[in-house]
C-alpha cells in the first residue's frame, strides 16, 4: 500500500497524536484514582486495626480462706468417668495461692478494631481435669476454677465477673501449667482421650 499524501496524511498523524494523548490522559487519571483509593484504604485500615485492652488483677472468690487443687488423674472407667488418686486434693499455701492467682486477670477493651467479619472460636474440647476449689472458713465450697491443659482453656464456676464482649477473665494457662508442674503434680492428664 502506498503512503498517504495531503490532508489524509495529516489526519493520520493527528489521529495517532490524539490517541497517544488520550491514552496518556486515561492512564494518568487512572493512576491518580488508584493512588487516591489506596491512600483512603490505608487510612481506613490504620484508623482502628488494633485491639487495646487494659489488664487488671483479679482476686478470685475473695471470701475464700483456702484453696485446694483436685486432679482427675485416674483413667476413665467403663462408665466414662475418671477419678482422683487424691480425693482430698492438695491445699495451696498462701504463696502458692498468690502465684496461681497471678495467672488470672480481668481484661477490659479500650479500643476495638473495626470488624473484618471474622468470628473467633473457643476451645472445642474443654474436658477439665484440674480443679482449684475455694472454701470459706466453714469449709463451704464458694467457687471453682477448672483448667483443661489439653486444650489450654479454663473457666470459673460461679463466674468471676459478668463477662461480655468488652470485658472478660483471662487465664494464663501455660503459667498455670508451669505452676502445677512446680508442685510435682501431673498436667497432661487423659489428653489422648
Amino acid at each position: 500500500m502506498g503512503s498517504l499524501k495531503g490532508p489524509g496524511r495529516l489526519w493520520g498523524l493527528f489521529d495517532r497524536q490524539m490517541t497517544k494523548h488520550f491514552t496518556l490522559r486515561v492512564l494518568y487519571i487512572f493512576g491518580i484514582a488508584l493512588l487516591a483509593n489506596s491512600c483512603s484504604t490505608e487510612q481506613k485500615q490504620s484508623k482502628n486495626r488494633e485491639l487495646i485492652v487494659e489488664t487488671h488483677s483479679l482476686k478470685p472468690y475473695s471470701q475464700a480462706e483456702t484453696v485446694r487443687l483436685f486432679i482427675n488423674d485416674l483413667p476413665m472407667d467403663v462408665n466414662g468417668l475418671d477419678g482422683m488418686s487424691n480425693p482430698d486434693g492438695r491445699e495451696l499455701t498462701k504463696e502458692e495461692r498468690r502465684v496461681f492467682e497471678a495467672a488470672i486477670s480481668k481484661k477490659i477493651v479500650i479500643q476495638r478494631p473495626e470488624s473484618d467479619g471474622e468470628v473467633g472460636y473457643g476451645a472445642a474440647c474443654f474436658v477439665p481435669h484440674h480443679f482449684f476449689r475455694y472454701y470459706d472458713g466453714n469449709g463451704n465450697n464458694v467457687g471453682e476454677i477448672e483448667v483443661c491443659f489439653c486444650c489450654e482453656d479454663a473457666n470459673s464456676n460461679p463466674q468471676l465477673i459478668d463477662a461480655d464482649k468488652d470485658m472478660w477473665v483471662e487465664y494464663d494457662v501455660p503459667a498455670i501449667k508451669q505452676f502445677v508442674k512446680s508442685l510435682n503434680l501431673p498436667t497432661d492428664v487423659n489428653c489422648d482421650m
